[in-house]
């Protein structure tokens, strides 16, 4: 059922949205299902609303939506990969009813790849400072089909993250050649945990975010600094919490003296593995030491081994004598888990097949461990092009 512009008109005074209002606006055209008059009708009937005594914020991201990743994208270690678009685009990732509005001879734009649009009274706010505006002077967030990840102005109190969050999830030199972060924004690896839907649980709690339902849109209404504070509140209290991390851990090969920890955690890589006595396991160490075809890698807390894998690197005489790398035994602590670290220690062991100049890397899982293999899928892993078989000898 179509929803008119005299409903959207009246749901949103019904919801609060009042003259003179400063408002951040996040929206999805689609979620109305039909509305009157589409994208214009939404920026008409808030300037209506607000007039020319209030302002309107939309973000003006010059960035593609997300792009589907190649294999080779996947071996990188590449989670988001999104196209920084020209000047002169005519749609982005922001929708349509922020292009829109973004192209409109009385809004003022940034220039900026990432940027804001504004009109009204504070409008031209938005080419000097952004959201500063409207977060810092009682705005509000209208988000119309969308939730907090839509947000623009959290970002702006993230200065604060401490800074070897932000590196786990930076793209590496290899990814940076071949994606210049001039012309992509790129990603590599995702937290363990979406941080900012436990900021939008804490805001509903709270009894903060004022909700409604305009026809099939639901539509969240809030004060931006009271959201956007717990945000920086969060940061500042349990950063690595928040994100479910840990702070402090140590990427590293691993040593000898690693070694009773190392034994320790591979219990529960199978609790029915009968453990030989240490000073055996230290002979065959010894062994592994003198190898340098042998590579063991780990995550580190206080000294304590919490994840791990080892990678062989085997020579080959086809495929150009390009070697083959076996990657086996990775275990992570079921304290640790879910924290991203056996995705650091196998991008450790890639990284050293590539080292190596190895052609392909290829590890096993139990047939039934379908959350392992969705996750070594993610990671650039192919469960489809090949049948392992496995013959155990006495």
């Amino acid at each position: 059922m179509m929803v008119t512009k005299k409903e959207l008109k009246e749901s949103l005074l019904a919801l609060g949205v009042t003259k003179g209002m400063t408002l951040e606006v996040h929206s999805s055209l689609s979620s109305f299902g039909e509305l009157e008059g589409g994208a214009e009708t939404v920026i008409d009937t808030l300037k209506d609303i607000v007039t020319e005594e209030g302002s309107l914020f939309m973000p003006a991201l010059r960035l593609s939506k997300e792009l589907p990743l190649s294999d080779d994208d996947r071996k990188m270690g590449v989670t988001v990969k999104i196209k920084v678009l020209p000047s002169d685009a005519d749609r982005t990732a922001m929708g349509i009813v922020a292009d829109t509005f973004r192209k409109l001879p009385d809004t003022y734009t940034g220039q900026d790849t990432i940027s804001t649009s504004g009109w009204g009274k504070h409008g031209k706010e938005a080419v000097t400072s952004g959201l500063d505006y409207p977060i810092h002077n009682g705005g509000k967030a209208l988000l119309l089909g969308v939730d907090i990840y839509k947000l623009t102005a959290m970002h702006y109190v993230e200065g604060i993250t401490p800074e070897d969050i932000n590196k786990q999830f930076e793209p590496s030199e290899e990814i940076n050649r071949k994606y210049p972060p001039e012309e992509w924004f790129m990603e590599a690896g995702h937290p363990p945990v979406k941080a900012w839907y436990k900021i939008q649980d804490m805001a509903y709690e709270k009894g903060l975010i004022k909700e409604m339902s305009i026809g099939k849109c639901k539509v969240m209404f809030f004060d931006i600094w009271s959201v956007v504070s717990l945000y920086e509140n969060e940061l500042k209290r349990d950063p690595y919490g928040l994100w479910g991390m840990k702070p402090g851990l140590e990427f590293r090969q691993l040593t000898i003296s690693d070694l009773p920890s190392l034994l320790e955690l591979y219990q529960q890589l199978d609790e029915d593995d009968k453990q030989c006595a240490f000073e055996q396991s230290e002979r065959v160490w010894k062994e592994i030491e003198e190898n340098p075809n042998i590579q063991y890698f780990g995550a580190i807390d206080n000294g304590k081994v919490v994840s791990t894998c080892y990678a062989v690197y085997i020579p080959n005489l086809t495929r150009g004598n390009r070697g083959i790398c076996f990657i086996e035994n990775v275990v992570t602590d079921k304290e640790y888990r879910n924290c991203g670290l056996a995705s650091k220690v196998i991008d450790m062991a890639v990284a050293f097949a590539k080292d190596q100049h190895c052609y392909k890397a290829i590890l096993q899982s139990g047939i039934a461990r379908t959350g392992a293999h969705r996750f070594y899928e993610n990671k650039g892993f192919n469960g489809a092009s090949k049948k392992a078989f496995d013959m155990r000898l006495e």
